[in-house]
């Protein structure tokens, strides 16, 4: 890099620091801060390069404004340690645990509140927004995972008593008047 790309215009460690170091390098660039060209040029709303170097600012600097902002003065942004503010500050910040450091692995922690909640349900609001094939398909793995669960006498138990259901239904049928075709009742 040339000496040129690096040529420091100013420090500042605050925002009204950086305010009035952006309002002299307009002026230094003669740059008309209060037309609407300006703006334009950096992609910015009419006069709001004004708003934000007034004397007297009506806007803030934001994420938006920024890059177009320092693209227009020429200035791009360069962080530094500040020892000064190390050796004030720096014995007064208590050390973060690796526990509290941020990576970039997302965690989900449920309290058990929020499981019991979702257990009260019981599945039901993500069935309802289930196509009945998906509905089908997971209730089979429902019945997979029940039927490891259980003992062999437990579904021994289950089976017999869906057999015994299914018989008298089908002699409740036989006893009592249904229908056998259409139009047709039978006794």
């Amino acid at each position: 890099m040339s000496q040129r790309e690096l040529a420091q215009v100013t420090h500042e460690t605050g925002y009204a620091g950086m305010i009035e170091a952006f309002r002299a390098r307009a002026h230094e660039r003669r740059i008309a801060i209060t037309g609407a060209d300006v703006a334009k040029v950096a992609g910015l709303a009419d006069y709001y390069v004004a708003k934000l170097l007034a004397r007297n600012p009506v806007k803030r600097i934001g994420a938006i404004a920024l890059g177009p902002l320092l693209g227009v003065l020429g200035l791009k942004l360069i962080v530094a340690e500040d020892l000064d503010a190390v050796a004030r500050f720096g014995s007064q910040i208590k050390q973060a645990s690796a526990a509290c450091q941020h990576t970039d692995e997302v965690k989900v922690i449920l309290s058990r509140r929020h499981l019991r909640k979702a257990g009260a349900l019981g599945g039901r609001k993500s069935r309802s927004n289930m196509s009945p094939t998906q509905a089908r398909r997971l209730a089979r793995i429902g019945a997979v995972a029940r039927a490891k669960a259980l003992s062999p006498e437990r579904r021994s138990d289950i089976a017999r008593k869906a057999v015994k259901a299914r018989w008298a239904k089908q002699s409740k049928q036989r006893n009592g008047v249904h229908i056998t075709s259409v139009g047709e009742i039978a006794p």
